[in-house]
């Protein structure tokens, strides 16, 4: 990859510079969610000369060598500590696959000759990661924040965030000890650097690296075959959502909204693009009501060239609980209708470019999307708004300058 010669380096830090990503997901996954580009985009534009990304818990061992920078190793679930096994009988095995682990990524690092070690959450990936620095002569251990997690274990227990054996406190405590030995903590919003201090980590060691964007998908039309290829009516106003359908994202005030709205109009559809582990319960319930009969549609799982058009064609969008997906809804030019939770607030501005509902208030949801819908000229106004903000926050460009910044922090401050 070309680095962008338009952002200046020291050449002394960069030349040379290798990292290595601990990351608790599969490349397969990645795959199959359509993000797996991004991983390309570690390497900051040229910034870092070579990116080993370590998935350690998967279904196999592999490596990937997607280029001559980007390097993926991957480590299988050892039998001893197969899924369905009892807790206590998993625990020994448990503490044998985290020692062999460390020492095997340590081994690579050492290989690799990385100077920088970055956990991609602060439960085992950055447990591994703090372990393996130890390791590594003169590495450097960051740890990035990528959601709320006690908000998202109170909306959906251990679907919505780690647990230790069943248990949230441990993993609390797991993660007050990995965020505390971390030279930086990288929350990739402001929001979410209170966790960090909650923790105990001084502000002076928290730098926040927004998510980027390439918004270029964005500003084209949206595809012309959208609404024919998934059978939505021309003049129906799309309320649209793309994200997993899981309990957390608040699909349940979703279809509560799309009840109340049926009972008073007819000229919208909710569209839920996405699957997860709450799909089959939400079709249920939207086939047994009648006022939802051509009211509320699933598409399952969209590539994200349907999903970028989606956002474009939408009325509004339903991001009552969103990260990375919020972005890309403001991108997508229309207003946002959000609860006023974690970091909404900092995208969704009432009136401006979209409305901030307290949280649960079903009512007020349907109220702010009935306003919305009455009045396209203004919901125009906010669509540009919300646009224009998303870009001006969440480019490319502004999250790489803000990632090289804190991984220049990293380089330059002594132990």
């Amino acid at each position: 990859m070309t680095p962008d010669l338009s952002i200046p380096l020291n050449d002394s830090l960069s030349a040379h510079r290798r990292v290595m990503f601990v990351v608790p997901t599969a490349y397969d996954a990645l795959v199959e969610k359509g993000v797996d580009g991004m991983i390309l985009d570690r390497d900051e534009g040229g910034y870092f000369s070579r990116v080993v990304t370590i998935h350690p818990f998967t279904a196999q061992n592999r490596e990937i060598n997607l280029n001559s920078v980007h390097r993926i190793i991957e480590f299988g679930r050892p039998n001893s500590v197969a899924r369905g096994m009892p807790r206590f009988a998993q625990l020994p095995g448990l503490a044998i696959h985290l020692l062999s682990l460390v020492w095997r990524i340590a081994r690579i690092a050492r290989q690799e000759k990385v100077e920088i070690i970055r956990a991609n959450d602060p439960y085992f990936a950055g447990l591994i990661g703090w372990a393996a620095s130890v390791f590594v002569p003169g590495a450097r251990l960051c740890v990035s924040i990528h959601a709320d997690y006690d908000k998202r274990f109170e909306l959906d227990g251990a679907a919505g965030a780690p647990v230790i054996f069943g248990s949230r406190r441990l993993a609390k405590i797991l993660e007050q000890f990995v965020l505390r030995r971390a030279e930086l903590v990288l929350p990739i919003r402001d929001q979410l650097g209170d966790m960090a201090r909650d923790a105990g980590v001084p502000t002076t060691r928290i730098k926040v690296i927004p998510h980027g964007i390439d918004f270029e998908p964005f500003l084209a039309d949206a595809a012309a075959d959208f609404r024919s290829r998934y059978d939505i009516e021309a003049d129906a106003k799309i309320l649209g959502f793309a994200g997993r359908l899981t309990r957390e994202n608040y699909l349940d005030d979703i279809i509560d909204l799309a009840k109340s709205l049926a009972a008073k109009r007819d000229d919208f559809v909710v569209v839920l693009a996405g699957d997860g582990p709450e799909r089959e319960r939400f079709e249920r319930c939207v086939n047994e009501s009648a006022a939802l009969n051509g009211r509320v549609q699933f598409t399952g799982f969209i590539a994200q060239a349907d999903a970028f058009a989606l956002r474009r064609e939408s009325a509004l969008g339903l991001c009552l609980m969103a990260g990375y997906s919020l972005i890309e809804a403001c991108a997508g030019g229309r207003p946002v209708v959000a609860y006023d939770v974690e970091w909404h607030g900092e995208l969704v501005i009432n009136g401006e470019t979209g409305a901030l509902i307290a949280e649960g208030n079903v009512p007020a949801l349907v109220k702010a999307v009935t306003d919305i819908l009455d009045d396209p000229t203004k919901a125009d106004a906010m669509g540009k708004a919300a646009r224009t903000l998303a870009f001006s926050r969440h480019s490319l460009e502004a999250a790489r300058l803000a990632k090289i910044e804190a991984y220049e922090l990293l380089a330059t401050d002594p132990h």
